[in-house]
């Protein structure tokens, strides 16, 4: 026996089981949407249940791994180090007072001052396009600050001479002819002279291209990767290169590149500190021979002149200086020389350039500087900033973030701070100058004889005693850098050099993109069905029936294949009909009762859940009567192959008693009654003769299993099932629709149906719970056996 879905029926049930306590009745409550337990349990069981499709998965990405590694060339890695010599491990790779700080040095070693030259030296930025073949031919093309990048075909001529052409698209252009030993690439920016005989010997014209050297750097830094170990003083380089003999070459031509720019850097300091410090000599040394000048002619001029008479006899007989000419003469020359300074520091402040940049070494030659500390630290602080900004222009542009941080502390030196202390020096300045002022008013008219030549050689002593000391002091600091930079040494050494690797990296190898697109092909698969799950919201796995909508689960039917189910099967589903049986006793508080079996919506399986078990009970030895109370769509006639009519319809409508429509199975204690004629009368179930049926069943039978319409069909469910002591729902694994299910069972809104459970009907054999909840084949298996 089969319906339509190729369900079929068991054939065998064991004897009748005790009475079980009753446990009372079960209304329906909404159960949350999305319970936890029930979405991991559903979700492993899709994942278990799609085991095919992720191994099919990992199989076709480890393939396309496998193909992807035979486009693509082995890497080899190579590896050096560097030692840096640091005094103080808080301090960058150059000592106090420069620029580099210790993450600077990785900047550097990445810098095209490091890559270009190695570009230049390897020949990288030239390439062979055609024909195949190493790039030795082209070795020894030089390019200039002048180049057209581009790519170019060469084609020899008679004799010696050549044609140099431009090749753009699919478009060509004489650029340029002439003779071989003469060089090529003269009016394209490079020059290049070949060997002839190995041009002679290649099968056709050579196609190379030429790119800037800068722009070729892009590879080296890619293939470089540099770490800096601050605690160890180290710098840790690692080099990868698609030939392991090159690519060694390489690493160690990128080492040695780095450490020239470093000594370039490190001796580059002092080196402009030498420079800075002639500069400023020279300018002292101007200042110091136009004072000595100065005094010299004023000596000449007033050496016939007489001298004032500064002296005095003490009562002793001792000729000592007169305290009161002193004092007078200290205050005169004093205040002269706050004059000539202030108007030097005018004259400074109103001859900046154009930026605002003051003469620093104009503003050194104040007298009146050495009593402002604050300026004289503005103007050491300025020397530190300049030495740094020189340094960073061996390196870097004037775009540079740190360059334009140093050059907008300059701005900011020269703007603001240097004149905003000049002026606050001016004004002390004129303060003293006025009290100077005073003191030599009330003295002036004791001492009015008192002639200025004397005040004028004091001022012009001084004034050579300040050139002096200032071109000495920078005349040994020049000789001190001059001796450091003679004999500097470069802080920063090689340890340990790259050698050619024993092999290829493993990551570039075939075997790791076979693992990577296995691991690729595994995850797409586990999303896909992750996604696939969450879009197809049927119910398929038993915690959706107590997670989603808060039924108990009485049971778990397996899928029964028509046209012949084996006995294994057949064994699982007749003890799955006997564990439902024995829950529903439990639930009536007896062995009878009217059971409806029901579903959301058709074609969920209730008739073969309803006649295996009716079957069920009948075996268990209590007289049993099953009813097709489907009387717009009945189809249990085709699982038994009984006539439709007459029947239900037949009985209700007064037209057939009730031991005519009743028809006996060959299963002892099983009768079963069909729908009858199929009836659109809306008014058939819910009359007296249903009342009167039912109760005359109840006294015929001990158990009475209606197979319901669904739940879609309306009103004829909620009639049956308040009639009825127990109302099973059917669902049908992986074809209910939750969303379906879910609505149904809302529309029975306050209606009190004694709902008790569900029963899962149809799983396959392959779904990943089948054993968990039908752990009891192997009992019912060697009962039967």
């Amino acid at each position: 026996m089969s319906d339509q879905r190729g369900d079929t029926l068991p054939v065998q049930y064991d004897d009748a089981q005790g009475e079980l306590q009753s446990v009372g009745r079960y209304q329906y409550v909404p159960a949350p949407a999305d319970p936890g337990s029930a979405e991991w349990g559903r979700l492993l069981s899709a994942l278990r249940d799609k085991l095919w499709l992720i191994v099919l998965a990992m199989v076709i990405g480890g393939s396309l791994g496998f193909a992807y590694s035979r486009t693509t060339q082995p890497m080899y890695r190579t590896s050096a180090s560097v030692w840096l010599e640091r005094p103080n491990a808080q301090q960058g790779p150059i000592r106090a007072g420069q620029v580099l700080q210790g993450q600077g040095w990785v900047g550097v070693f990445l810098s095209n001052a490091v890559l270009e030259p190695v570009v230049r030296e390897f020949g990288l930025h030239v390439q062979r396009l055609a024909p195949e073949g190493p790039a030795t031919i082209l070795r020894g093309l030089q390019v200039g600050g002048d180049l057209l990048p581009g790519v170019y075909r060469l084609a020899l001529a008679e004799g010696d001479r050549y044609q140099l052409f431009a090749v753009e698209d699919d478009a060509e252009a004489l650029v340029e002819e002439g003779v071989l030993t003469d060089g090529i690439g003269a009016t394209r920016g490079f020059h290049w002279i070949p060997d002839a005989a190995q041009l002679r010997a290649l099968d056709e014209d050579l196609v190379f291209q030429v790119s800037a050297p800068i722009s070729a750097t892009g590879a080296l830094r890619a293939a470089l990767a540099v770490r800096l170990e601050d605690l160890a003083n180290m710098i840790f380089t690692e080099f990868v290169w698609h030939d392991a003999a090159e690519g060694a070459a390489l690493h160690n031509a990128l080492v040695e590149s780095f450490l020239d720019t470093a000594t370039r850097l490190t001796n580059g300091r002092i080196h402009e500190e030498v420079e800075i410090l002639d500069r400023q000599t020279e300018m002292a040394a101007g200042e110091l021979r136009a004072a000595e000048l100065a005094l010299e002619r004023f000596k000449v001029d007033a050496i016939t002149k007489p001298g004032e008479p500064q002296m005095r006899q003490l009562p002793s007989g001792v000729v000592a200086p007169d305290p009161f000419f002193q004092t007078f003469f200290q205050q005169q020359t004093d205040l002269d020389q706050i004059q000539n300074d202030l108007a030097e520091l005018d004259a400074i402040l109103s001859a900046r350039t154009q930026g605002g940049k003051l003469n620093v070494l104009r503003l050194r030659l104040v007298p009146s500087i050495a009593n402002s500390p604050a300026l004289g630290a503005t103007i050491a602080n300025l020397d530190s900033l300049d030495l740094q900004l020189q340094t960073l222009l061996y390196t870097y542009t004037s775009d540079h973030p740190d360059v334009r941080a140093i050059t907008a502390q300059i701005r900011d030196v020269h703007e603001v701070q240097l004149p905003g202390l000049i002026r606050e020096l001016q004004a002390d300045l004129r303060n003293r100058a006025g009290m100077l002022d005073r003191q030599i008013g009330e003295r002036a008219q004791e001492l009015q004889e008192i002639p200025v030549r004397t005040i004028e050689q004091t001022r012009l002593e001084r004034q050579f005693m300040l050139a002096e000391q200032l071109h000495n002091t920078l005349l040994g600091r020049r000789n001190a850098a001059r001796l450091m930079e003679e004999t500097a040494m470069s802080n920063i050494q090689p340890l340990d050099s790259a050698f050619t690797p024993s092999g290829p990296v493993p990551q570039t190898l075939p075997p790791f993109y076979i693992m990577l697109g296995s691991l690729v092909g595994l995850g797409l698969s586990v999303g896909v069905v992750m996604v696939r799950d969450r879009m197809d919201r049927r119910i398929r796995h038993p915690d959706d029936i107590s997670g989603k909508f808060g039924l108990p689960l009485l049971g778990v039917v397996p899928q029964l294949k028509a046209p012949k189910t084996s006995k294994a099967t057949a064994a699982v589903a007749v003890e799955s009909f006997r564990s439902i049986r024995t829950q529903l006793s439990h639930a009536h508080g007896g062995a009878g009762g009217r059971v409806l079996i029901t579903s959301s919506t058709p074609r969920e399986g209730k008739s073969v859940v309803a006649a295996n078990l009716a079957i069920s009970y009948a075996s268990s030895g209590l007289r049993t009567l099953l009813v097709d109370a489907d009387v717009r769509r009945g189809r249990l006639h085709t699982v038994f192959d009984f006539p439709r009519s007459p029947g239900l319809t037949e009985l209700l409508a007064g037209r057939a008693p009730f031991e005519d429509v009743v028809r006996t199975h060959k299963t002892p204690n099983l009768d079963i009654l069909c729908s009858g004629a199929l009836s659109r009368d809306a008014e058939l179930i819910g009359g007296t003769q249903l009342d009167q049926f039912l109760d005359d069943a109840r006294e015929r039978y001990d158990v009475v299993v209606l197979d319901g319409p669904p739940l879609a069909a309306g009103a004829d469910t909620l009639i049956l099932g308040q009639r009825c002591d127990q109302v099973v729902m059917v669902f049908r694994a992986g074809a209910t629709s939750e969303g379906m299910a879910r609505s149904r069972l809302e529309m029975l809104g306050n209606v009190d149906l004694p709902i008790v459970g569900a029963v899962l009907n149809a799983v396959p054999e392959h779904a990943p719970y089948y054993e968990q909840y039908v752990n009891y084949y192997y009992y019912a298996e060697a009962e039967t056996s």
